[in-house]
């Protein structure tokens, strides 16, 4: 009689800023993958622009919550410009 090891599980709990941050992003991912698209012309370096800005965003998601838009925003516009200028994929 063989026996298997249990299956684990990882549990990961969520802080409030964590599920903000989430609804946040479900919330606004496609609009602005849309704008990022419009502003490269690629979707493969539109869709790197959005998760780049995501993830400044999130790095600074407790201390701009109330600003997340614009900052986002930003981000994404500033790395488009950067992407423009090198005339390559981001």
């Amino acid at each position: 009689m063989t026996t298997t090891a249990p299956e684990v599980r990882a549990v990961t709990v969520s802080t409030d800023g964590e599920r903000e941050f989430a609804a946040f992003v479900r919330a606004r991912q496609q609009s602005l993958l849309h704008a990022a698209i419009l502003l490269v012309g690629d979707v493969s370096a539109a869709q790197d622009l959005v998760q780049e800005a995501l993830i400044k965003l999130a790095e600074r998601w407790e201390k701009v919550e109330r600003g997340a838009d614009g900052m986002l925003t930003s981000f994404v516009t500033s790395d488009a410009g950067k992407c423009r200028i090198r005339s390559q994929s981001c």
